[in-house]
């Protein structure tokens, strides 16, 4: 189940920010903002870093919402950290 909702998860970020890759070519714990120790986006195909910027931010919290049925409260930003974390987050909120 966790690599279907990881799989969903990409996939609404990037159909949301309208980024041009596909959802099996992001590494489930890809940096989902940029970071001045990420120097390269990709290894081998494989996106590492989405890059992205805190304006983003809002948008990921509306689609994953949207998707899922689900509230990223202001305390829970910290999910936000990489798309592992925010699966996890994801995962754990469908549970309840």
């Amino acid at each position: 189940m966790s690599e279907m909702i990881s799989y969903r998860v990409k996939k609404c970020i990037i159909e949301r920010l309208n980024l041009r890759i596909e959802p099996e070519n992001v590494d489930d714990e890809a940096a989902i903002f940029a970071s001045d120790d990420m120097e390269e986006q990709e290894d081998g195909g494989i996106i590492k870093n989405l890059g992205l910027d805190s304006i983003d931010a809002l948008e990921i919290i509306v689609a994953v919402g949207k998707e899922f049925d689900i509230k990223i409260d202001d305390e829970d930003m910290h999910v936000l950290q990489n798309l592992k974390t925010l699966t996890d987050y994801v995962t754990g909120k469908l549970e309840q």
